[in-house]
């Protein structure tokens, strides 16, 4: 980096590395994970908890989405090989997703994560778009 500062346009992470800016944020490849604090006591008995519960979640969002692809396959080779139509693997498909999206939600929470809406960041100018894509995520 010069001593006039980053070239016009330019995200620089705190390592000085050249990151790309997206509508979410700052893209940070090859930066080390920062892993979170643990605190001693209740308190850290209390997060223990909580990666506990996120990992045994997230094995059922998982296998959710599992469920999902297999009925849906299931569905189509039944259709098109057997001429045998499922009525109910719509139903069963739509609440494993939505399950596995509401499971997942705790875990992404957990790790700061966030859902963005980008549809009016993806339309607008770049001069306009940093002030709209902070205010449309969640």
């Amino acid at each position: 980096m010069s001593a006039a500062g980053p070239p016009q346009g330019a995200n620089y992470t705190p390592s000085g590395a050249l990151g790309t800016h997206a509508a979410h944020g700052l893209d940070t490849d090859g930066l080390p994970e920062i892993e979170p604090v643990h605190h001693a006591g209740r308190l850290g008995a209390l997060g223990r908890a909580a990666e506990a519960i996120h990992r045994v979640v997230v094995v059922f969002g998982s296998i959710a989405l599992l469920i999902a692809s297999l009925v849906l396959t299931y569905s189509v080779f039944s259709r098109y090989l057997f001429h045998a139509a499922t009525d109910w693997q719509d139903e069963v498909a739509v609440f494993a997703i939505v399950g596995a999206v509401f499971l997942a939600g705790a875990w992404v929470q957990d790790h700061r994560g966030h859902v963005g809406i980008e549809a009016l960041a993806s339309v607008l100018s770049p001069k306009v778009n940093p002030s709209v894509s902070s205010s449309s995520t969640c």
